[in-house]
């Protein structure tokens, strides 16, 4: 049994070997809880969404973990360290299922697929690292930090 929600579960994820799996709660929070010892250990708590967490999905590898919520957003976190490393925002409709492609190029939605190679340059940089991001889908832009940073033309 696992214990220390304050308010309903209402997604779940595991990953592909069952040692990690993350719990989503309608208290705004998500739980990473580790089966790695046979005992049940909450490893983090995902804290910073205003409003209830939708949806949950970890990359195959476990590195990162997606979180939706009724707030319209997308957060992406390091699952090892329980750090928000990205803020997805504008989104029209609910996200209430999501998964990463195989290749962790895209983020599978009901509300549209959310293409994530652009945002991995961008986490991956040296430039990254010195100031948050914040990424909004607005038209056919992405924008990084209310930049112009990528254009995605209808017919690609």
């Amino acid at each position: 049994m696992l214990e220390g929600h304050s308010s309903y579960v209402s997604a779940v994820a595991f990953l592909p070997d069952g040692q990690l799996v993350a719990l989503a709660s309608y208290n705004n929070t998500v739980r990473l809880w580790e089966a790695a010892t046979g005992t049940w250990t909450c490893r983090s708590t995902l804290e910073g969404h205003s409003s209830e967490v939708s949806a949950v999905a970890f990359l195959t590898d476990g590195q990162l973990v997606a979180l939706a919520s009724y707030n319209n957003t997308v957060r992406l976190w390091e699952a090892a360290t329980g750090t928000c490393c990205s803020t997805l925002e504008g989104y029209s409709n609910y996200i209430l299922d999501m998964t990463f492609s195989p290749d962790g190029q895209v983020l599978y939605t009901n509300a549209g697929n959310i293409s994530l190679s652009a945002l991995f340059i961008v986490l991956s940089s040296p430039w990254q690292q010195e100031q948050s991001s914040n990424i909004l889908l607005h038209d056919q832009w992405v924008l990084c930090n209310q930049q112009r940073f990528l254009c995605l033309l209808s017919e690609y």
